[in-house]
């Protein structure tokens, strides 16, 4: 009976952190499929200052000068761009998702706010973002309602 004892004091702290584990899985990699994954992740990139990872969820036709244009704030003086963002904060909450014979909509509203030097402002829009298909991944082709704090 005392080994049975000694045997859930091993066990249970094992299920605990195997439960834990398989929460942060399903919190981090689910949902970042299809074309609402794919939005979050764009914006999760784009607030993590992280350009090469949103240009990951664009057309690859349009990847490099995505990244050329990033790689261009720093040749300004602007800093580069997670120097930039790191004075910003990024949200989105995904509004409704269709999706029609390869193409798909999501609506979304996006929450930026940055603190500056002193600046303070928080903007935050209703963006439908129009995404396709290349090579299995959905990538977003254009995004309408994106204010002067957007991409």
């Amino acid at each position: 009976m005392e080994k049975l004892k000694d045997n859930k004091k091993i066990i249970v702290p094992i299920l605990v952190v195997l439960v834990a584990a398989g929460l942060f899985i399903a919190m981090n990699f689910i949902g970042t499929t299809g074309p609402s994954g794919t939005v979050s992740s764009f914006y999760s990139a784009m607030d993590r200052g992280d350009y090469e990872s949103m240009a990951e969820y664009i057309p690859s036709e349009e990847r490099e000068a995505f990244k050329s244009e990033m790689e261009q704030m720093a040749e300004l003086g602007m800093g580069d761009f997670e120097q930039v963002m790191e004075a910003m904060d990024v949200n989105v909450d995904i509004i409704d998702e269709e999706i029609t014979n390869g193409e798909a909509t999501v609506e979304a509203e996006v929450t930026m706010a940055i603190e500056m030097m002193g600046f303070e402002e928080t903007d935050t829009q209703t963006v439908t973002h129009h995404l396709e298909q290349e090579e299995g991944r959905w990538v977003i082709v254009d995004a309408e309602g994106m204010g002067p704090m957007g991409y």
